[in-house]
């Protein structure tokens, strides 16, 4: 690192040194860097772990967790969607939802069909079959066991900072847009 460099990055203030007065230094970096990959990692082992659990108590019926997310989604949009919403609204690319939605018209989860106003477009709804084991879904209370952990202030405050994640994310990615669900 050149001289003029290190003057730019020591001029540079960080959030949390700039809050406590303190110049940004590569020893200061570097600790912002790890806690925010610690944070990073420690929301993937998270996800990872509410997957499992979630995906372990779906198997009686043989759904995924996403399967289930999409029949979520499903259930809570006023009409039958288009496979283009519900990649927005998962978060997914439009040919790993196109795939995913194979396999659920497959399984007889949901159905596909043509839109009476605009024949190019499908649109998607769930199937009784995708009914049951959405109410299924619903029967299970793996979720509710593993928040149960948290008080009310704290289910609060931890929605509040992961809106706060996922907007930043979205402005990261680009996507100009709320993301409909939760």
């Amino acid at each position: 690192m050149n001289k003029g460099s290190k003057r730019l990055s020591r001029a540079i203030p960080l959030k949390s040194a700039a809050k406590e007065g303190k110049p940004l230094t590569s020893s200061n970096r570097r600790k912002s860097e790890d806690r925010d990959r610690r944070l990073s990692t420690l929301l993937d082992q998270v996800n990872s772990a509410l997957l499992r659990v979630r995906e372990r108590e779906l198997a009686p019926v043989e759904l995924s967790a996403i399967e289930s997310h999409v029949l979520y989604v499903l259930d809570h949009a006023e009409r039958p969607t288009t496979p283009a919403e519900i990649s927005r609204w998962i978060l997914r690319q439009p040919h790993s939802t196109s795939r995913l939605l194979q396999r659920m018209e497959a399984k007889g989860l949901i159905q596909k069909s043509k839109d009476l106003h605009r024949g190019n477009l499908v649109r998607i709804s769930m199937t009784e079959k995708g009914r049951d084991a959405y109410n299924h879904s619903l029967k299970g209370n793996s979720i509710e066991q593993m928040m149960s952990s948290l008080s009310q202030e704290e289910k609060q405050q931890l929605d509040g900072l992961l809106r706060k994640v996922l907007k930043s994310s979205l402005e990261e990615l680009r996507i100009k847009r709320d993301v409909p669900f939760p």
